[in-house]
């Protein structure tokens, strides 16, 4: 049922989007978030096909061209952004991720069983489909990652801790 459940999810995600829509929610949410949600905390994921860990570096190919947000209570929303537009916000304000930069746990599947990484990353790079991170620091790995060599996972899901508030401008 869990991997019924990750597929249907997995699919949804990754559903492709219009640039012209993908502008148009990032807007939509942004008015919202300045009229009266100034207050909401984010979470943010971004879903690739596949990805590798290689030194310091996080590869993310075929990165999904929507990032999922969603808030904790009270607010509880949810909604896709634009990752181009995600990535452009990663500078601004004084609580930025670059000020700040944010852990993150890339999920995936390795033999059928659970693996989560958790990073801190930095320095974004995204070309339209492929998504590059500076890898500062390994916080915690259930799978040893041998440096020097290429760790790859498929259908990775990447859970970004943040704030939200300089994504969307409040």
């Amino acid at each position: 049922m869990k991997k019924l459940i990750f597929i249907a999810f997995a699919a949804f995600s990754v559903m492709p989007v219009k640039a012209a829509d993908t502008a148009a929610i990032g807007d939509q949410w942004k008015i919202q978030a300045k009229s009266d949600l100034s207050q909401a905390a984010y979470l943010f994921v971004i879903h690739a096909a596949d990805g590798y860990i290689k030194d310091d570096t996080l590869f993310l190919n075929n990165a999904g061209p929507s990032t999922l947000y969603f808030s904790d209570r009270p607010y509880r929303l949810a909604g896709h952004l634009g990752t181009d537009t995600f990535l452009a916000a990663w500078k601004k304000g004084s609580d930025s991720f670059e000020a700040n930069p944010p852990n993150v746990v890339i999920s995936f599947q390795k033999a059928g069983k659970p693996v989560d990484i958790t990073v801190e990353i930095a320095e974004p790079q995204f070309d339209g489909s492929d998504l590059k991170f500076r890898i500062i620091r390994v916080l915690q790995e259930d799978k040893a990652i041998a440096p020097g060599k290429k760790f790859k996972f498929k259908h990775p899901s990447l859970f970004i801790d943040g704030y939200g508030c300089w994504v969307f401008g409040c």
